[in-house]
C-alpha cells in the first residue's frame, strides 16, 4: 500500500597534549670495572623479528569508549558566499518547531547556475508560522508557484521540491565568523529556467 504523501495547510492570516669498595675489600681491576660499567650501561637487547605491537594506540580494557550516532549529520558550519542574487531551485523542504517551540518551516535551496565555487552550495531558510510572520510563507510559497495569498494554501513537497527560483543572499556573523543568509526568494528569470535546462544537460546517460 502506497505511503500516503504529507499536506501542507498554510491559512493567510497575516495580510504578514656502589659506593666504593671498603678499604679492607681489594678494589677491582680497572679493565674489570670498565667491562662491568660498559655491561651496566648497554642497553637492554631488542628482538627485532617479532611481529610489531598491533595493541599499541588501542584503549585499554578500562578505557571509557565513547559511541554516538551521526547517521545523517552533515558536518557543521554555515556557508559563506558573497552575497547578492543566485539562481537556485528548492532542494528540500519540511515542517518543524523552531528551538523556541514555534512551527515553522525549513527549507534547502541548492544554487545552480554561478561561478565554480558558488555553483552546488545549499543554504537553509526558515520561515515562520507565527501569525505575525505568516507573511513570509506566503512571500516564499507565491515566488515557488503555490497560491497562498489571502487563501488557505494546500500543497505537497513535491509541489515545490525542484522548483527554480532567485533567492537573495546577504552576510551576517554568527559567533563571529562570516555567514551567508537568504533573505528573500523571488519567482524564477528566463535565465533560472535556462540554468536549469544547462543542469540537465549535465546530467550523464
Amino acid at each position: 500500500m502506497a505511503k500516503k504523501e504529507e499536506i501542507f495547510d498554510v491559512k493567510d492570516e497575516s495580510g504578514v597534549g656502589q659506593g666504593l669498595p671498603n678499604g679492607d675489600t681489594p678494589a677491582p681491576k680497572v679493565e674489570e670495572t670498565k667491562k662491568e660499567t660498559k655491561e651496566k650501561e648497554a642497553p637492554p637487547a631488542v628482538d627485532a623479528g617479532g611481529p610489531p605491537d598491533t595493541t599499541e594506540g588501542l584503549p585499554d580494557d578500562d578505557e571509557e569508549i565513547f559511541e554516538e550516532d551521526f547517521t545523517g549529520v552533515e558536518e557543521g558550519g554555515f556557508p559563506f558566499i558573497p552575497k547578492g542574487f543566485y539562481h537556485a531551485k528548492v532542494q528540500d523542504m519540511e515542517k518543524g518547531m523552531s528551538q523556541a517551540g514555534n512551527a515553522q518551516y525549513t527549507w534547502k535551496f541548492k544554487i545552480i547556475a554561478g561561478p565554480p565555487d558558488v555553483r552546488g552550495v545549499t543554504l537553509r531558510f526558515w520561515t515562520s508560522l507565527l501569525p505575525q510572520s505568516r507573511w513570509k510563507v506566503v512571500e516564499t510559497l507565491e515566488a515557488l508557484g503555490v497560491k497562498a495569498s489571502g487563501s488557505i494554501a494546500r500543497f505537497r513537497k513535491k509541489d515545490v521540491c525542484g522548483k527554480p527560483c532567485i533567492i537573495q543572499v546577504i552576510e551576517e556573523r554568527y559567533e563571529g565568523q562570516p555567514s551567508s543568509k537568504i533573505q528573500k526568494v523571488f519567482k524564477p528569470s528566463e535565465k533560472t529556467l535556462e540554468a536549469v535546462e544547462n543542469l540537465k544537460e549535465d546530467i550523464p546517460f
